[in-house]
């Protein structure tokens, strides 16, 4: 009976182990913006955009976090005139929205602005915050190109 206990208490370990102890692939270390962003076309604005034609990938420069900025999306191209409703260049809602880091995800997040107190009490305002929540809009693994802190010379510190 002792035998069986001690097995079971051995796989359990080794099942609680961390995934690299049993040899499991290492994190890939991660590539700095500027080999990102290698061989693309950097696209200026309020937040920079990279189009790599190799990969057919558009990458987007987080370098302004829990700022809040206008979301506009739109429909490039529709179905022609229906009943639906979906034209081509139509415009969706608009949105007051922040990047925020829930590591290891990015968060587009919309606060709910349609209740808000018009005190100036820092209990209430609190209150009215969290009883009214927050939207995540989008959440995806880092795949953007982000830095929590930039450098002067232009590098992520």
């Amino acid at each position: 009976m002792a035998k069986i206990w001690l097995n079971l208490l051995l796989v359990t370990a080794a099942l609680a182990a961390p995934h690299a102890a049993w040899g499991g692939p290492e994190t890939p270390q991660t590539l700095t913006i500027a080999e990102r962003t290698a061989g693309a076309q950097k696209l200026a604005g309020y937040f920079n955009l990279y189009w790599d034609v190799k990969q057919g990938k558009l990458w987007l420069e987080i370098d302004k976090w829990s700022s809040e900025f206008l979301y506009q999306n739109g429909l490039p191209a529709g179905i022609g005139s229906n009943d639906i409703g979906l034209d081509r260049g139509q415009l969706g809602a608009t949105r007051i929205v922040r990047f925020e880091r829930s590591r290891p995800k990015v968060l587009l997040i919309q606060e709910n602005l349609e209740y808000r107190a018009v005190s100036n009490d820092p209990d209430e305002r609190r209150a009215v915050h969290d009883s009214f929540a927050e939207s995540a809009l989008k959440g995806d693994a880092s795949e953007f190109l982000s830095c929590p802190r930039w450098t002067h010379s232009g590098s992520c510190g």
